[in-house]
């Protein structure tokens, strides 16, 4: 897991989205691996894989992982590259009684 989660920070800092994803199951189910996948998807040209980014970051609470402001805040910029403003009011309003 944790060699899954290295390919995956390096997937992130070339913006290959897809390899990171796949690479998401197989990976150690954490912060780390969650924020690097959800980043790559939005590093993507101009965003375009934002919905990627935006289902990564709701799907942490369902393996457990409690997301980061880093990642929660990927997660908003992946809602304003995607204008889905919807998204990032939810994102925010999950964030805001964690405050």
């Amino acid at each position: 897991p944790m060699t899954c989660n290295s390919v995956i920070s390096a997937c992130e800092k070339v913006a290959v989205w897809d390899m990171a994803l796949d690479l998401l199951p197989r990976a150690q189910h954490d912060i780390y691996s969650f924020s690097a996948v959800a980043s790559a998807c939005v590093n993507v040209a101009e965003g375009r894989k934002w919905r990627c980014a935006l289902y990564v970051v709701n799907s942490m609470e369902q393996h457990g992982v409690k997301g980061s402001s880093i990642t929660l805040s990927t997660g908003v910029v992946a809602c304003e590259l995607g204008r889905f403003w919807q998204g990032a009011v939810g994102i925010l309003s999950k964030t805001l009684p964690r405050i």
